[in-house]
């Protein structure tokens, strides 16, 4: 196991350091793996979302600001948009599958949905729910799902601006969401220990179904195997592992490397994180429940929130202030768009650049072209004296990254 204190002088003499690396050995010398760096707030920040076709991060603060940044391990990240819908606290935010607007629920018991390229609110219901909203989830291009502290589901309809169904099945505030597209099965879980279901694959939704619940308060949920297991986790500690076609009771239940979870991801098929009241990140193999690894360093900040990339490369956290990245190549060990031999796949890299390009153009307003494009002048002026690391450099660093596994350096941790 690589340890930072007896490779930290050859570490440091790189010019631009950024405050969140993974430590690679190699025959020559060590390098760092790069990762944006942390972005500070003012106040606590309750969610996050990376934007699925950008270098974007949405996110939620407890003031009710929402804000969009531009994340980057060659300029500043920067704040292209900041928008105040919310009275009270924004609990949960989201990006639309394709990225064009941006979702919204908070204290205040206000929905938003925010055109991103516009910067400006496309609609907002007021009393959307009776009781403050706690949790949101992106069903498909129409439809949306939100959760209240009275552990009311509502099935909102974009298009029509409106609820299309209510319903009522748990006896606590609804924690999370989860949506099997293969089944078309919805899924919410509650601080009650209970999980409901509601077919979705039917223009109105119907069949609410709820487990007899738990024990435990749960605070996340995931689907895998084509929608055929699903997994809760509980603040206790505890994972549960349910059949979809036995929902009545878990199918086992698994024990973690800590004793409180405060938020938990699907990863991928088969790989879940989760994270702890202390901070500290951990993944988990569905499979083999034994490899269990703890993935960061304790922060001692509860963690509220986790999402992944679009291209797998980042996992973000945010906790009280602070939003985190990690190298999601090292921790999961994922196949990546960018990471690349530049030889063989040279055109392949340049085409996926302009792509990206004419969709910024399409969805950044005039005012968040500015900033990047100042950003982008003083990266200019930083590479010209020395204080960037080429980008020839870093694929060859990221490419050492993926052929020494990482991942497998971070299992003594």
């Amino acid at each position: 196991m690589i340890k930072e204190e007896d490779v930290r002088e050859s570490v440091d003499e790189i010019d631009y350091s950024l405050n969140e690396h993974f430590i690679v050995k190699n025959d020559e010398k060590n390098q760092k793996i790069y990762v944006p760096k942390p972005i500070i707030e003012s106040e606590s920040v309750f969610s996050i979302d990376f934007h699925p076709k950008l270098d974007l991060l949405a996110v939620a603060l407890v003031t009710g600001e929402t804000k969009i940044y531009k994340y980057s391990i060659e300029i500043e990240n920067t704040c292209v948009a900041t928008f105040n819908h919310h009275n009270e606290a924004c609990r949960k935010i989201f990006f639309s599958d394709d990225g064009k607007t941006m979702l919204s629920c908070g204290s205040d018991r206000r929905f938003n949905v925010v055109d991103v390229k516009k910067a400006s609110v496309k609609f907002s219901i007021k009393d959307a729910h009776k009781s403050p909203i706690n949790s949101l989830i992106v069903i498909d291009d129409d439809r949306v799902a939100t959760g209240d502290d009275e552990g009311v589901v509502r099935i909102w309809d974009v298009r029509q601006k409106k609820a299309i169904q209510s319903y009522k099945e748990h006896g606590d505030y609804i924690s999370c969401f989860a949506f099997a597209p293969e089944s078309g099965m919805l899924y919410s879980a509650g601080a009650d220990g209970c999980i409901s279901v509601v077919d979705m694959k039917k223009s109105k939704p119907t069949g609410v179904g709820v487990t007899e619940g738990v024990n435990d308060d749960l605070v996340g949920i995931a689907t895998m195997s084509n929608g055929d297991f699903i997994y809760a986790a509980g603040s206790s500690g505890t994972i549960y592992e349910f059949q979809s076609h036995k929902l009545y009771q878990p199918n086992r239940c698994i024990s973690t490397l800590t004793s409180n979870i405060s938020v938990m991801k699907l990863v991928k098929e088969g790989y879940l994180t989760y994270a702890s009241d202390d901070g500290v990140i951990f993944g988990l193999n569905t499979k083999n429940t034994k490899r269990q690894h703890r993935l960061t360093d304790q922060t001692n900040e509860p963690i509220f929130d986790l999402s992944i990339s679009r291209d797998a490369k980042y996992l973000a956290s945010c906790s009280l202030e602070n939003i985190r990245f990690y190298n999601a190549i090292g921790l999961f060990d994922l196949n990546l768009v960018d990471v690349v031999d530049v030889k063989e796949k040279e055109k392949d890299v340049k085409k996926l650049k302009k792509q990206e390009k004419k969709i910024e153009e399409k969805l950044l307003n005039p005012e968040a072209k500015t900033v990047l494009e100042e950003a982008e002048s003083n990266k200019k002026k930083r590479k010209k004296a020395g204080g960037v690391q080429s980008s020839t450099k870093k694929t060859k660093v990221m490419n050492q990254a993926r052929k020494q596994f990482l991942h497998d350096l971070l299992v003594d941790y």
